[in-house]
């Protein structure tokens, strides 16, 4: 089982070193303020230490990447954006000295806002169909609302229902 970590205010550890400075034992100091002895004894050791009674901040483990490195993997990820992930990974480690795993680039691709996306690849469209295309919308510019596009069902191709008049039947297009 872990011990359970709680934040122990800066005033609390200015009374645990000023008894500690005028010659109260650490185990007196721990029952009159009702704290466990070594909590009362690490407070001691580190203002012996630092002579400091404020709590060190707690570094943890550096990153991984500097700031001029973060720098170049977020260009690299904005320039090769349709890329995937893998290709973008390995374009970043060839040009860095530090090497990252998937597993950190994702991470630090998160941290920086880019989301995870499936890509999908858009159909151009060449020559012959733009032209189709701009055939189609000449040839109907002119149609007015009233004699023609009130005849047209416009559809975006996904399922829908309708009912059939007299019938009460539904059905899908």
């Amino acid at each position: 089982m872990t011990k359970k970590r709680c934040h122990i205010p800066d005033g609390v550890r200015e009374a645990i070193c000023k008894m500690f400075k005028n010659g109260i034992k650490v185990s007196q100091i721990a029952r009159n303020l009702s704290m466990a002895r070594s909590t009362v004894d690490g407070i001691v050791k580190q203002f012996k230490k630092t002579g400091e009674t404020s709590k060190q901040k707690w570094h943890g483990r550096k990153p991984k990447l500097n700031a001029r490195q973060q720098r170049a993997l977020v260009r690299t990820i904005s320039a090769n954006r349709t890329e995937p992930k893998q290709k973008v990974l390995n374009d970043f480690n060839s040009v860095s000295e530090v090497k990252i795993s998937m597993k950190t680039f994702e991470r630090y691709s998160k941290k920086f806002g880019f989301r995870r996306r499936v890509l999908g690849k858009k159909q151009v469209l060449g020559r012959k169909h733009r032209l189709a295309r701009l055939s189609w919308v000449r040839t109907r510019r002119l149609l007015t609302v009233e004699t023609y596009w009130k005849r047209i069902i416009f559809s975006d191709e996904c399922t829908g229902w309708t009912e059939l008049p007299g019938l009460g039947v539904e059905e899908g297009w």
